[in-house]
């Protein structure tokens, strides 16, 4: 006899969300402008405009939290993820950051001056900002079946190489790094506009 599949994990917390009516979410919009940026939290029952803290934490990640220490400096918290990330990345210098998008603002600090060019598919708009508050330009180079919303296809998300290869002959010495990204806010948009 064949069994059906079991997750070799146990759930350790819950925590209970709200499902919302088509009026409700309806109404949110409106006052929000459909802008879901505006949105609250509590009136969103699936975000797809972010995979922060979607994700539960194992026992061990719990009982770490628990031996945290946090010290405004030299906390032993640090030193223990410092010697982790230069054990298995190799890194010299570890600046912690509390998420991607921060972290990518202190990189493009770096690597991104007034002027240069950045190709990416579908930018995030947090990652435009970065890009534009530098003076530099987000150029998007995704394939164009990305914006035919009737087309299935395996993944949207790709890279025209030809898009690409124009974008770096035409701007040789002026692109510092490309960018890889996903198209989370309209997932969130199109979940709002469905009944649960």
């Amino acid at each position: 006899m064949e069994l059906p599949f079991a997750e070799s994990w146990k759930i350790k917390m819950i925590e209970p969300l709200h499902k919302s009516t088509r009026a409700e979410r309806e109404q949110w919009l409106k006052e929000a402008h459909n802008n879901v940026f505006m949105l609250k939290a509590e009136q969103v029952y699936i975000d797809c405009l972010t995979d922060s803290g979607t994700g539960a934490m194992s026992d061990r990640q719990w009982a770490e939290m628990m031996l945290g220490d946090e010290s405004y400096a030299g906390a032993t918290s640090f030193y223990k993820f410092e010697s982790v990330v230069q054990r298995i990345f190799g890194f010299k210098y570890v600046i912690p950051t509390h998420q991607g998008r921060a972290a990518e603002n202190v990189l493009f600090s770096y690597l991104v001056k007034e002027g240069n060019v950045i190709p990416g598919n579908a930018h995030f708009d947090t990652t435009k900002g970065h890009i534009e508050s530098r003076k530099a330009k987000a150029i998007d180079v995704t394939i164009d079946e990305a914006k035919d919303t009737q087309l299935e296809i395996p993944f949207k998300g790709n890279v025209s190489l030809e898009k690409l290869e124009k974008v770096l002959s035409e701007n040789k010495g002026n692109v510092p790094c490309a960018r890889r990204d996903g198209q989370r806010p309209l997932c969130r948009e199109l979940l709002l506009h469905q009944d649960p």
